[in-house]
């Protein structure tokens, strides 16, 4: 199987600064898309296996995709998954 490759923008450049980008590798397997290393081995997490429905476009999901893995990596957290949940008052004991 062919490994793709996707760059994407983490930043803009402006004033003084280059700004950034980083690359994500995946491959299209049965119609899914599948987040992998740059050698082809596939990430274990099942949230970066993705069915493609007709019109997808893989290159635009596989960059969003970089874009969760490249959050995960740095430790940024996604606004509302620490929050505690509360779940009020059921009357389930």
């Amino acid at each position: 199987m062919t490994v793709h490759s996707v760059t994407i923008q983490l930043r803009a450049p402006s004033d003084g600064d280059a700004g950034q980008v980083t690359e994500g590798f995946y491959k299209l397997e049965d119609g899914y898309l599948q987040m992998t290393f740059r050698d082809g081995r596939h990430l274990e997490n099942p949230l970066y296996r993705v069915r493609l429905h007709d019109g997808a476009d893989p290159k635009a999901i596989a960059g969003n995709l970089t874009r969760s893995i490249r959050r995960e990596l740095s430790g940024e957290v996604v606004e509302g998954f620490t929050r505690n949940l509360s779940y009020g008052k059921s009357g389930v004991a």
